[in-house]
């Protein structure tokens, strides 16, 4: 069940991507399905900081072509870039304080 969804993405085609801020995870919900795939998570559920952890995913973006889900892991205050089929993603900016929280604000 998705408790809070903050932001989603439809790839106008074939997915929605729905970033679940409280469970941790990005859902991947295929055109015509009855439930969602996870794609992007904390595979425990519980927040975490390292590349396998998202804590309270904010906002999320897909690349059509490569299907990589670019994502804002707001409390560990980075960018995390999460290959289609990968397990854990790399961080591609911030990770250093309040890096994500001035550019999600100067960037509405």
């Amino acid at each position: 069940m998705i408790t809070f969804n903050e932001q989603h993405y439809n790839n106008s085609c074939c997915a929605l991507y729905i970033a679940d801020l409280l469970n941790r995870r990005i859902q991947n919900w295929p055109k015509n399905a009855l439930e969602g795939v996870t794609g992007a998570s904390s595979n425990d559920g519980e927040p975490g900081s390292n590349n396998a952890s998202l804590d309270r995913p904010y906002g999320l973006r897909v690349d059509k072509k490569t299907k990589i889900v670019y994502v804002v892991n707001l409390m560990n205050n980075k960018i995390q870039r999460w290959k289609h089929g990968e397990t854990e993603g790399d961080t591609i900016a911030g990770g250093n304080g309040m890096f994500i929280i001035s550019f999600i604000f100067s960037h509405q």
